[in-house]
């Protein structure tokens, strides 16, 4: 009796404190973050299809390929084949980005949105258009860091997850 008591004084308090706030929790959905505030700044990404970026990417990937080198003929191919999917791209709609989308670049975006209080207009992301059904597309989650640099982070490149698959592009 004392636990139900104390439960619904628990409810009652939660409700007299979000109503007193004003805030209202029943519009923001579970895994999406409020806009903290809105940005005073408006970032300088490079385009998807930018040709720097896209040129800046895959001199990372190769240098990323023989700086981790594979052992089988199979994993060589893949990356080979892999590398060859990074050359377009096409932007996605970072509002409302959803894990049902990719599971990798939306825990990414959140965990970057929270870390550095950052609105959705302060990044971009991009999708490889590659046609080979054999992977699944590669991403680029693109953003201004604290020191101002436009930081690129590469996902779904290889089947494992890299922990810190990121440069800095340079204009």
């Amino acid at each position: 009796m004392q636990k139900i008591l104390f439960a619904l004084c628990l409810l009652f308090a939660t409700a007299v404190y979000a109503q007193d706030i004003e805030l209202d929790v029943t519009d923001t959905a579970i895994g999406e973050i409020p806009a903290v505030y809105e940005s005073q700044k408006s970032p300088n990404l490079p385009t998807c299809n930018d040709e720097q970026l896209i040129a800046q990417t895959i001199d990372f990937l190769q240098k990323y390929n023989k700086e981790n080198p594979v052992d089988s003929l199979y994993a060589k191919r893949n990356r080979a084949l892999r590398l060859r999917s990074v050359r377009e791209y096409e932007e996605q709609t970072v509002e409302g980005f959803t894990s049902q989308q990719n599971r990798a670049v939306a825990d990414k975006l959140l965990m970057t949105k929270i870390n550095f209080s950052m609105n959705d207009s302060e990044f971009r992301i991009c999708k490889s258009t590659s046609t080979n059904a054999r992977f699944s597309p590669v991403y680029l989650l693109i953003y201004e860091n604290k020191n101002g640099e436009t930081e690129v982070q590469v996902m779904n490149y290889l089947d494992v997850q890299v922990k810190d698959l990121m440069f800095i592009f340079k204009r």
